[in-house]
């Protein structure tokens, strides 16, 4: 019998706002970036959502001037809160 495959669909997820965060993800997840509405921030994701098999993902989110903390990252993309006001970078951090 043939092996049914899933198809990827983007999703937008609510985040935190925090330095660090752990995300259980669909194994495989492709990060696309990030989205800010109004005091909101999404992560926006390719991925399998009927996968059985998730993983633990660790997303960090830092203003200008601040320190990622983590030698081994990813950087994801940048976010802007209060209609540009503050410019925000979002890392995939591997520790």
């Amino acid at each position: 019998m043939d092996k049914i495959e899933h198809i990827k669909t983007v999703y937008k997820i609510p985040v935190d706002f925090t330095p660090r965060q752990v995300l259980k993800l669909p194994k495989g997840s492709e990060i696309l970036g990030f989205q800010s509405k109004p005091e909101k921030i999404f992560l926006l994701l390719l991925a399998d959502m009927e996968s059985n098999v998730m993983e633990d993902r660790i997303i960090g989110i830092y203003g200008e001037g601040h320190n990622v903390g983590c030698k081994d990252h990813d950087y994801l993309g940048n976010f802007e809160l209060d209609n540009g006001a503050y410019l925000y970078h979002a890392f995939e951090l591997f520790e």
